[in-house]
């Protein structure tokens, strides 16, 4: 995902040798059901009111949403270019997701200081606590994910996972939504199992990377710890006070 030179081998839909078709286009698959995830998940809340006019969100949510939306269209065709024999323009698309990547960092933290500022005033108060350390959480994975990943932009193989983390540290806010869809599901088991659902989608790629090229990639087996980590990091940094009181001041209501 960047304009500098790469080698041949590119950064998502790699080829494989001989043999490895699975492989090849594991990462396209893997592409478009994310995307597909994303998509539905958020028929309910955001599809249908917004085609029916009946759609009433702060701006700042609008632009957050319709950024992290056009993450996954680009995801997808980043996947798809290099199986097209696109590399070239892969490559060149690459100063774009760049950009689109550091504005909806930007966007996702504007998002969770608005979300405090509306809803830290009404009867829920934990949902906004639990949706600032969840979009906090998933903004700094995300950051870090793209950055190593632009970093090992002229090794492909270590890139597009890095790409497909960056991903996944995103996905959380969709499952919450598909979730929310059980209203006997309470806010903490809401969390843990969406959570729990991320891993086991990840946890089903690592294996089918595995499987295609013999062993798990260190990428991922980093990778996955940092997400293992932060899953535990944000319910401790939830139970803070001094969370508690950063999310106040974040909200105008505090010093």
């Amino acid at each position: 995902m960047s304009s500098a030179s790469a080698p041949a081998a590119t950064p998502l839909g790699t080829a494989r040798p001989a043999g490895h078709a699975a492989g090849r286009y594991l990462y396209l698959g893997v592409a478009v059901i994310l995307a597909a995830v994303v998509l539905l998940a958020f028929t309910r809340t955001f599809w249908t009111p917004l085609s029916a006019g009946r759609l009433a969100l702060h701006p700042a949510i609008m632009v957050h949403a319709a950024l992290f939306f056009l993450w996954m269209l680009f995801f997808v065709m980043q996947a798809a270019l290099p199986l097209a024999g696109r590399t070239a323009l892969h490559r060149d698309l690459g100063l774009f997701g760049l950009g689109l990547a550091a504005v909806m960092v930007f966007s996702g933290l504007l998002a969770q200081v608005v979300n405090l500022k509306l809803a830290l005033h009404g009867p829920r108060p934990d949902v906004a606590l639990t949706g600032a350390v969840l979009g906090f959480a998933s903004m700094l994975l995300f950051t870090a994910f793209v950055s190593l990943g632009m970093l090992s932009i002229r090794t492909p193989e270590r890139h597009k996972r890095f790409m497909v983390l960056a991903t996944f540290s995103i996905l959380q806010a969709a499952l919450a939504r598909a979730i929310m869809l059980f209203p006997a599901i309470t806010l903490p088991q809401r969390v843990a199992i969406g959570a729990a659902v991320m891993d086991v989608m990840l946890l089903g790629v690592v294996f089918l990377d595995a499987r295609a090229r013999g062993r798990v990639h260190s990428v991922y087996a980093w990778g996955g710890v940092a997400i293992l980590l932060a899953q535990g990091l944000r319910g401790v940094l939830l139970r803070t006070d001094g969370f508690r009181a950063f999310a106040s001041w974040l909200a105008g209501l505090g010093g």
